[in-house]
């Protein structure tokens, strides 16, 4: 089973998320991030599930909750590092 590191920077997107969704509603906010480390878990098991996006980094796009994880999956060690957690609008292509 993999290792997952979360980058300071991730945790700080982490906080950013909650704080954006708990100014509408907090009960949501404690819902995402639940999800958010959920997804985490999962992916310790299954790391290559998800998209490639370069030779270094995959994604992973929840749209229910809003949110993309990037990250690099290393085999020696099995190492997964959380590189970044955006809000879903932070990547959407605007007019």
């Amino acid at each position: 089973m993999y290792s997952v590191v979360i980058s300071q920077i991730a945790q700080d997107q982490i906080e950013t998320l909650y704080d954006y969704i708990a100014r509408d509603n907090v009960g949501q906010a404690d819902l995402v991030v639940q999800k958010v480390y959920g997804f985490f878990d999962y992916l310790r098991i299954f790391p290559k599930m998800w998209k490639p996006i370069t030779s270094h980094y995959r994604e992973f796009v929840e749209t229910k909750y809003r949110y993309r994880v990037i990250y690099t999956c290393n085999d020696a060690p099995q190492r997964i590092e959380i590189v970044s957690i955006l809000k879903y609008q932070d990547f959407i292509a605007r007019d």
